[in-house]
């Protein structure tokens, strides 16, 4: 897996979104929707990094059983 220690403890919008590899719009819409766990000061949202992780981590998709 990806090597996260050089991003700092607490994220904003476009540090989470270059985090996973994503758009800051798809990140701004996880987070709107509850997926991504994120506070908001000042209408701006900020994310802690090793629950971001976490919550990578928890997305595992398992491959259905091809009956072979």
């Amino acid at each position: 897996m990806k090597d996260f220690s050089h991003y700092p403890p607490v994220l904003d919008l476009p540090g989470v979104a270059d985090l996973l590899g994503i758009s800051i719009e798809q990140t701004r819409r996880l987070s709107g929707e509850g997926w991504i766990d994120a506070v908001c000061i000042d209408g701006r949202r900020f994310f802690h990094r090793d629950r971001v992780i976490d919550w990578l981590r928890s997305q595992r998709v398992v491959p259905p059983d091809r009956g072979i």
